[in-house]
């Protein structure tokens, strides 16, 4: 895929949120190297069950998360409990979450429409919606059966008085404290890079 230039994108239909990074690329395209030489990205480590925030290509911070059930291997459709794997951006902030604030992962990408077309999951035209999504910078359908709502997010909203700690594990989202949320919420950017590792 070609990388694009910011005046080559098309602008995201109102009321839909931006993917692409400001820098103009594609998350489906590029590696770990242009990924830590954004101005700032994410990368979770699955197996280490970490988030870092990197800004300029160094680390600034880390927090440990929880992680899906399910840990090896990516995650395939809805309901197998799985964290996806690869390189996504955040889609939008979401503050009305039901886990207290998310941030919204462009999960799926091309290579799990991909993987999802070769197994059965999915249609040829809702290939090439995830794909005309990406391209075009908005959110990839959430409505396949891919699996859907990939967030990083805090626990529940808390009674008075009720602990803020890490929950065991998630559905396949990366889930972190309500004090970490905030952190990370006020930090990321819409259409940051993210890079899911195994």
């Amino acid at each position: 895929m070609a990388r694009t230039t910011p005046s080559a994108r098309k602008k995201p239909a109102r009321g839909r949120s931006s993917v692409a990074s400001r820098n103009g690329f594609h998350a489906a395209s590029i590696g770990l190297a242009t990924v830590l030489a954004a101005n700032k990205a994410i990368v979770v480590d699955k197996s280490e069950k970490t988030l870092t925030l990197f800004k300029d290509g160094t680390p600034r911070k880390t927090y440990p998360i929880a992680i899906g059930k399910v840990e090896n291997g990516p995650k395939q459709r809805a309901g197998d409990w799985k964290t996806p794997e690869g390189l996504y951006t955040i889609g939008a902030h979401h503050p009305g979450s039901r886990y207290y604030k998310a941030l919204k992962i462009s999960y799926p990408n091309t290579a799990d429409a991909q993987r999802g077309l070769a197994g059965g999951l999915i249609t040829p035209g809702q290939a090439a919606a995830i794909q005309d999504a990406l391209e075009n910078g908005e959110m990839p359908p959430q409505n396949t059966r891919l699996g859907y709502n990939i967030e990083i997010h805090g626990g529940y909203r808390l009674a008075p008085n009720q602990p803020d700690a890490i929950r065991g594990y998630t559905r396949g989202c990366m889930a972190v404290t309500n004090t970490m949320i905030d952190e990370i919420y006020n930090w990321a950017e819409d259409g940051i890079p993210v890079l899911i590792q195994p």
